[in-house]
């Protein structure tokens, strides 16, 4: 998964549902053609975007987490993120690509586009509202290159990025979803989620966001969560996170007497439900659950 934060919220609910996923090596990234050109290249020409400010180093291409005090070691840590990209790219079944903004911003010395101003002055920077064809001209480079064998999912974040201004997010969000609808009738693998969609026009209600007004909030993401299940998963998936919900819930439990006759047989039946499972591994869990047990009867 590769893209705006809402990749991130994605990631991790699939993480807690136990499958295996990679998540946005260089940061959150907010408009496709940056993410196009991350997910492309075998060893990404780093070197001319590399900048100071005041005394840390960051790289134009990256989110401003990935920064260091050492121009070298910033140059090591991307070179390392990107052979453990390319490593995960060539075994991903599926590529989530999270379109958040279909605004980019170019260095207007160097005439080139980046990712993340890392706040340099704006000055030295030209606002590009990119184009639909735009976007399905790029996107076709690295499809053919890349992804023709994979399976994948857009979606458009549903934040607004109002710093733009109301009508131009408006403007922004329509290409992003032209784009992906133009994308979806093109290729019979490239598919799109409607997150975008289910937050503006299904929620549509404030409750839904957090208190900037602008991010979904937990109940929100649930939702969505519950939709992309519905459609992104076989039978046999979803009645396996049905069943996992539950001994989710059931690991999370925290007793009020770790010792007593009624929690054990609780820890035992948990762990029962664990061996039961074989379409992933959870010998962590089971691992914590005999502890648990094996404490239990030492305090005993």
């Amino acid at each position: 998964m590769m893209g705006s934060c809402f990749a991130e919220n994605l990631h991790q609910y699939l993480t807690e549902n136990k499958f295996e996923t990679y998540t946005n090596p260089f940061g959150t990234i907010f408009n496709p053609l940056s993410l196009f050109i991350l997910l492309m290249a075998e060893e990404i020409d780093f070197a001319k975007y590399y900048v100071q400010n005041q005394d840390v180093w960051y790289n134009y291409l990256c989110h401003s987490r990935l920064a260091a005090l050492k121009k070298s070691d910033l140059e090591q840590k991307l070179a390392t993120l990107t052979l453990e990209k390319n490593e995960r790219l060539e075994r991903a079944d599926v590529l989530v690509l999270t379109f958040g903004t279909a605004y980019i911003y170019e260095l207007i010395s160097e005439q080139k586009m980046v990712a993340n101003c890392h706040k340099i002055e704006a000055s030295k920077f030209r606002k590009v509202l990119l184009s639909p064809e735009d976007l399905v001209y790029y996107f076709d480079i690295v499809y053919q290159n890349k992804l023709w064998n994979k399976e994948i999912i857009l979606t458009i974040s549903p934040v607004r990025h109002l710093k733009d201004g109301m009508a131009e997010n408006q403007v922004s969000k329509s290409i992003l979803r032209y784009a992906a609808h133009l994308l979806s009738e093109k290729y019979k693998n490239v598919h799109y989620f409607e997150s975008y969609e289910l937050v503006i026009d299904d929620l549509r209600d404030y409750r839904f966001f957090e208190k900037d007004l602008l991010h979904p909030n937990q109940m929100a993401r649930d939702y969505i969560w519950e939709k992309f299940s519905s459609v992104a998963f076989d039978a046999p998936t979803q009645d396996f996170l049905q069943q996992w919900a539950k001994i989710r819930q059931s690991l999370a439990h925290k007793p009020f007497i770790a010792e007593s006759t009624q929690h054990q047989l609780f820890l035992q039946n948990l762990l029962e439900d664990l061996q039961k499972i074989k379409l992933v591994g959870v010998e962590n869990e089971i691992n914590q659950v005999k502890a648990q047990l094996l404490a239990a009867r030492n305090e005993v």
